[in-house]
């Protein structure tokens, strides 16, 4: 699912200083471009005309400030690009370059995976000879769609210092304008609205990098959603307040009339499940018939981005999007007597949870459905032909999500997988030759998120499998090789088991008569978060995990170990806990076994010291 009108997209991970309390300890060095102006106008003349103006004066100080700045300008059949241009003025402000619309390049706006859109966008392809240099850029695109008003977000943009951004939103009396303000408390905003006009001026900002485990943008700058009522958007018209009454329009208006399908799917659909009355076990019949009958694609067309194609095409075609997916498996789902609700979140590994005080149609990028089949319900990624019934992974675990309900939309929070349900179990048993070679069988086992990140090797070929134990996983081994790989995935554990017998030549070092080796060569841990003596912002761990790794280690005939065997070693910290130990089993035999758990959660940022110690 995809918003359709000017998506301002940003994908930092930052945190942010208010500039007033600390523009005098910026260094230049830290400023890649200044925004000397930014000016956003919104006209809503009627429900179904909107028009938005984009003004940009900003000094460019190297590459990195150029290429945050910049955003491509979007149009579609429903959004008309009126004027767009660009000037370059010297570093003594004289005009170098002067861009029209015409010499804007043209691109698809579409995402990997999709087959047809017709989203397109503008882009300034400018190389500059020369820092520091000013541009100015300008825009004005008008649309009848007016369900997905432009939010206001006048600090976007790392490094860049902003010394006045404004947005002003002008619209018709007989409209109702609804605004929700996060984050402005730590910024001076002057609100000068008045009558049918909003009118908010930030006249100072900076963002600064805090990023290892920090808080995510959207919880840090200063931003201001805005819906209309009543909206317009492909021909439908409504309004809402709240997210009931969203999932109200949804349900009447954008999935009604959607789930029809052919006699004959129905009929082998209702045949399938006839072995059964469990509605667990039906379910899991209709989900595996959609993953084994359908394949993915991204649809973006006409009303693309918000409302499915029908059931009836889907079925005909094999096909679908998200959210026609959703609504083909909710339909057959329905013809067997199982409950199913089609919900709106937005994805991806960073979670972000939908605002439950301000409903809107630009939260939320993709579509899942829920079974209130069980105590704690089911969630279906539905676009998936691999992935085990009722698991969704970190791209929509655990955040709030709005479900489309028979009694209206309701805010319901999906499946968490916490701590020590992501686990990774790595065993091997670990043979060195008299030249110093490594042989061993080694059996990775993961369940939750880290199952996520693994379970997909099986439908990979051998090169990329080989290339991912090499290049990704155990990058830190030289010269090795395989003898054989294979994958066993229990889709009803849920639970990824790689079984390997690896080698690898000369891991002995030799040192005069004496040879050493790094006790762990498959799951050790290389990263260290970065020094921050003045951290400014709490601790952020998103997921938690557990890791254990347990090695049988035997050496040649005719060597020794010698008595001094470290002792065990312990360290907890409030972000989690590390143990190992090695114990001498025999005079040529050593058992090696590892701990590490980390634990999801907010943590204050004095404790940042004892983190880093950890790992």
């Amino acid at each position: 699912m995809k918003n359709k009108v000017l998506l301002l997209l940003f994908f930092c991970i930052l945190s942010v200083c208010n500039l007033k309390a600390q523009e005098k300890s910026i260094a230049p060095k830290e400023i890649n471009a200044t925004i000397v102006n930014q000016s956003e106008v919104v006209n809503i003349k009627k429900v179904n005309s909107l028009t938005y103006s984009y003004y940009l004066k900003v000094i460019v100080h190297n590459k990195s400030g150029f290429e945050s700045i910049i955003d491509p300008v979007y149009y579609s059949d429903e959004t008309k690009i009126k004027k767009l241009k660009a000037t370059i003025l010297n570093q003594n402000g004289s005009e170098i370059k002067k861009f029209t619309k015409s010499d804007f390049k043209d691109y698809s706006a579409v995402p990997n995976g999709t087959i047809y859109s017709d989203d397109r966008m503008k882009f300034l392809d400018y190389t500059p000879l020369s820092y520091p240099f000013t541009l100015i850029f300008e825009y004005e695109i008008t649309s009848s769609n007016t369900s997905s008003i432009p939010s206001w977000i006048p600090i976007r943009f790392t490094k860049v210092l902003i010394e006045n951004s404004s947005y002003t939103l002008n619209y018709n009396p007989k409209l109702t304008i609804q605004t929700k303000e996060k984050n402005f408390k730590n910024y001076t905003i002057e609100d000068t609205s008045s009558g049918n006009t909003i009118k908010k001026t930030l006249q100072s900002g900076y963002l600064k990098y805090e990023s290892e485990f920090g808080k995510y943008i959207r919880d840090i700058i200063p931003i201001m959603r805005v819906n209309v009522s009543p909206f317009h958007v492909s021909g439908y018209e409504g309004s809402f307040s709240n997210w009931k009454e969203f999932g109200k329009f949804m349900s009447d208006n954008l999935l009604i009339d959607r789930q029809e399908v052919s006699d004959e799917t129905k009929n082998e659909i209702l045949k399938l499940t006839s072995i059964t009355d469990n509605p667990i076990e039906k379910a899991k019949i209709v989900y595996q018939y959609v993953q084994d009958n359908t394949r993915y694609i991204s649809v973006q067309v006409g009303i693309g981005g918000m409302q499915p194609i029908p059931a009836k095409e889907v079925d005909k075609v094999k096909y679908g999007d998200c959210k026609g997916l959703s609504n083909y498996t909710q339909s057959l789902l329905q013809i067997v007597g199982v409950p199913a609700y089609y919900a709106h979140v937005e994805s991806g590994n960073r979670k972000i949870d939908f605002d439950p005080e301000f409903a809107d149609f630009r939260q939320g990028n993709h579509v899942i459905l829920y079974l209130p089949i069980s105590e704690e319900g089911i969630w279906l990624e539905c676009t998936s032909q691999t992935m085990p019934f009722g698991f969704l992974g970190d791209f929509t675990d655990d955040r709030d999500v709005v479900v489309m309900t028979p009694e209206g939309g309701k805010i319901m929070h999906t499946t968490s997988y916490l701590n020590e349900q992501n686990s990774m179990l790595t065993e091997a048993t670990i043979t060195f030759d008299s030249e110093g070679n490594l042989n061993s069988n080694v059996s990775i086992t993961t369940k939750g998120t880290q199952y996520d990140g693994r379970f997909y090797l099986e439908s990979q070929n051998k090169e990329y499998i080989e290339k991912f134990y090499k290049k990704s996983h155990w990058n830190y081994l030289n010269n090795i090789s395989f003898e054989n790989i294979s994958f066993k995935n229990d889709k009803e554990k849920i639970e990824f088991t790689e079984s390997l017998h690896v080698k690898a030549k000369k891991y002995l070092i030799p040192i005069e008569q004496n040879y050493l080796f790094s006790i762990d060569p498959f799951s050790r841990a290389n990263y260290t978060p970065s020094r921050n003596k003045n951290r400014k912002s709490p601790i952020i761990i998103q997921r938690g995990y557990k890791d254990i790794s347990v090695y049988t280690i035997k050496l040649p005939e005719g060597f020794s170990i010698p008595e001094a065997i470290f002792e065990p070693t312990e360290f907890s910290c409030e972000q989690g806990k590390y143990f190992s130990k090695l114990e001498k089993i025999s005079e040529t035999e050593l058992k090696y076994t590892r701990e590490i758990s980390l634990n999801k959660g907010e943590y204050p940022k004095e404790t940042y010291k004892d983190f880093r110690k950890f790992f």
